[in-house]
């Protein structure tokens, strides 16, 4: 009886051995598996675009500007930016009479034919863009946190003879 009370000792340890480790490699397998995460792809949450404005010309202020030769003068009714970061927002209303000098000196190159044309109007739209962007030190890599887009209001051109 020694032996085979030795044998189901034996068998009884094996069989505890096993279970003992089926318990730890399921352990195991959960543990992995909970840090590694799934394959499931989590819900994107849709992005609330903020659209930040910074205005130069407010909206139904005229504000006149003399064009090249000094004989004609245009009058906006409207001069904002789309910023990208209420820094450059900030950046803006900081600066707004140095921006303001660079748009009167900008305007003092052009002449009403090229302003008068979708090109000429897009031409203008990215100089003051980019002088804007420099005069707040958003250039390089920084640009796109600064002035994005350039909306322009023009009320009419005008002869001052």
């Amino acid at each position: 009886m020694d032996k085979s009370n030795e044998r189901g000792a034996s068998l009884v340890g094996l069989l505890i051995v096993a279970v003992v480790a089926a318990i730890v490699g399921a352990l195991t397998g959960f543990m992995v598996m909970k840090m590694l995460g799934t394959n499931k792809k989590k819900p994107e949450v849709p992005q609330i675009s903020t659209v930040i404005k910074a205005v130069i010309v407010p909206e139904g202020k005229l504000k006149t500007y003399m064009l090249k030769g000094g004989r004609e003068v245009i009058a906006l009714d409207g001069l904002s930016f789309k910023v990208g970061s209420i820094a450059a927002r900030t950046g803006i209303a900081n600066h707004q009479d140095e921006i303001n000098d660079a748009i009167q000196t900008l305007f003092l190159r052009k002449e009403v034919d090229e302003l008068s044309t979708v090109a000429g109007l897009q031409l203008l739209k990215q100089q003051i863009k980019d002088l804007s962007n420099a005069i707040i030190g958003y250039t390089g890599d920084k640009a796109k946190y600064g002035v994005q887009q350039v909306y322009i209001s023009i009320k009419s051109f005008a002869s001052i003879e």
